[in-house]
């Protein structure tokens, strides 16, 4: 078997290269998941609760990371709705 060996420059350039591929296919899916209702009174709420925290600083960076994190969970899971994943069942709440 023969072996491949390529350098550290070019592997990262490789990897780069598939995750803005992965992003510019992802793109209109995004664009459609922010648009949903749901999605729309999930981040109204948020932008409330954030505003009446009054929370600086850490505080608010950790909670904007937070927020962020819920927000890629639900991007996924929509994206497994919309069959974006087509082994995955759409049923499937494995997280």
């Amino acid at each position: 078997m023969a072996r491949l060996s390529i350098s550290t420059e070019e592997l990262l350039r490789r990897v780069e290269e598939a995750r803005l591929a992965e992003e510019r296919v992802r793109e209109p899916y995004l664009g459609a998941f922010r648009a949903t209702h749901e999605e729309i009174e999930l981040r109204r709420d948020e932008d409330a609760k954030e505003a009446a925290s009054g929370e600086r600083d850490l505080s608010l960076r950790a909670e904007k990371l937070a927020r962020s994190g819920r927000e890629a969970v639900r991007f996924e899971r929509y994206l497994i709705r919309q069959g974006f994943y087509p082994n995955t069942p759409k049923d499937d709440h494995a997280e």
